[in-house]
């Protein structure tokens, strides 16, 4: 195919210059605008530090959950009441847990809920533990039981006891409302 294009033409000097120009030079990196006050007071505000070592306050777990969190209880508090609660606050540089200001409906509900979730595991492993003992115990015939009638052929009478069931079960009942969990937390 024909063009009209010459090819061994030489390249006007004015287009060399700017070439090689361009490769003489360093490659330029971007530079990143300078921040704005706006952009520094974002900054600021998303950091979240106390104006002073006294204004970050938790309050320890076991401080806010004791007596089935009856300080959670009551929507009204006297001044007596918050400065009871402000006494067991100490200062902190973090805060372990942020427990949510909005307890409007059922106050009860939400401390069995605080009590489970932070008293669960080690209710669980305790009252196992307690529960596999006194299993152990009715097992070598060291706490009582009766006798009962296998429902299974042939009927043959053996001893019976609870002893494992009762027992797990109070534990974990006693572990989950006298447990004192270990953390600070923002109320």
């Amino acid at each position: 195919r024909d063009s009209d294009i010459d090819f061994d033409e030489d390249v006007p000097k004015e287009l060399v210059e700017i070439d090689t120009a361009a490769e003489e030079a360093p490659p330029q990196e971007p530079t990143a605008p300078e921040p704005t006050v706006m952009d520094q007071l974002a900054i600021f505000l998303s950091e979240q530090r106390a104006t002073s070592a006294e204004m970050l306050r938790a309050v320890p777990a076991e401080k806010v959950l004791e007596r089935c969190g009856t300080h959670l209880w009551s929507q009204k508090r006297s001044t007596s009441q918050k400065a009871e609660l402000f006494e067991h606050s100490k200062p902190v540089t973090s805060i372990d847990e942020f427990w949510s200001h909005s307890w409007h409906g059922r106050q009860r509900w939400k401390v069995w809920c605080l009590l489970y979730v932070k008293n669960a595991w080690p209710a669980l492993f305790v009252s196992t533990a307690t529960a596999a003992l006194v299993a152990l115990l009715f097992a070598f015939e060291l706490l009582p039981g009766w006798v009962k009638t296998s429902n299974y052929a042939p009927p043959e009478p053996h001893a019976y006891g609870a002893w494992g069931c009762w027992t797990g079960v109070l534990t974990y009942l006693l572990m989950i409302i006298l447990w004192k969990p270990r953390a600070d937390v923002f109320v």
